[in-house]
């Protein structure tokens, strides 16, 4: 079930994402490939594959959804520690946007504002 918090971040991402594309920009901010490489790669692997019992990143359906991607980074569970502490906003956005763009050829972006809906 998805809770009303999780479907209004994606509703609004929807038009933040038609915006962007609108104006042909990206959100500006910290360097995804090295948050990635910093706090998910331990697990995930480098490439996104997973490792040992962690998922993988490419081709996942937690991954195709941002609203469910920057959910699950703020979150945490099972074995995945919860990132809400250590992450700011604009760090939580270039990893989505990292794991999305170049993991798995995603075009839309997402930047702080859409992490601060959804973090509440």
């Amino acid at each position: 079930m998805i809770s009303s918090r999780l479907r209004l971040a994606m509703s609004v991402f929807a038009a933040c994402a038609l915006t962007a594309a609108a104006a042909g920009s990206q959100p500006a901010g910290p360097d995804g490939a090295a948050l990635f490489a910093a706090n998910c790669a331990p697990c995930h692997g480098a490439d996104g594959e997973g490792r040992q019992r962690n998922p993988r990143l490419v081709g996942s359906p937690v991954a195709s959804a941002p609203g469910n991607l920057v959910f699950q980074i703020l979150e945490g569970s099972g074995a995945m520690p919860r990132f809400a502490a250590l992450l700011d906003d604009g760090g939580i956005a270039a990893i989505v946007n990292f794991v999305r763009g170049t993991l798995n050829d995603a075009a839309d972006m997402i930047d702080a504002s859409f992490v601060a809906l959804i973090r509440g």
